[in-house]
């Protein structure tokens, strides 16, 4: 369990990164579709959430990732 625990680590950041990424994109589309279905002004919060999710995603391992 404790052997080689830095590369789990790292894989952990990994996977909590594309996970974000996934989510914040799956989110932020979903928006998009919806705004454009409807004739809504929300395209513009869609990109918002899929750039700014992913950055969240990318900073927020930074500390994972350091360990």
């Amino acid at each position: 369990m404790f052997d080689n625990i830095g590369t789990k680590i790292k894989k952990l950041a990994l996977v909590t990164f594309w996970v974000g990424v996934v989510a914040s994109a799956f989110l932020g589309l979903s928006l998009l579709i919806w705004s454009a279905e409807r004739g809504g002004g929300f395209w513009l919060v869609g990109l918002i959430i899929v750039a700014v999710g992913c950055l969240i995603s990318w900073i927020g391992c930074f500390a994972l990732y350091g360990y």
